[in-house]
């Protein structure tokens, strides 16, 4: 998040609105679908998929509003 972070003075105004207007008008249904690889565990063959896990990949937006609005409630 190091690109954020360091574009956080131009962005931050344009981040509260989008997560303002969430918090009104609600999720975007989008928003809740993600994309899953599996990752290998690094332990044991890559050819068993018992040594697989699941990795859900969603929206930089919608992660970037989570943790605006997590922020506000904690």
């Amino acid at each position: 998040m190091t690109v954020l972070q360091r574009a956080a003075p131009r962005l931050s105004a344009h981040i509260a609105r989008l997560a303002n207007a969430v918090a009104v008008v609600g999720w975007p249904a989008e928003w809740g679908l993600a994309e899953i690889n599996a990752l290998w565990k690094r332990k044991g063959s890559r050819d068993d998929k018992a040594k697989y896990r699941p990795a859900a990949i969603l929206p930089a937006a919608a992660r970037l509003v989570e943790r605006t609005l997590g922020s506000r409630v904690h």
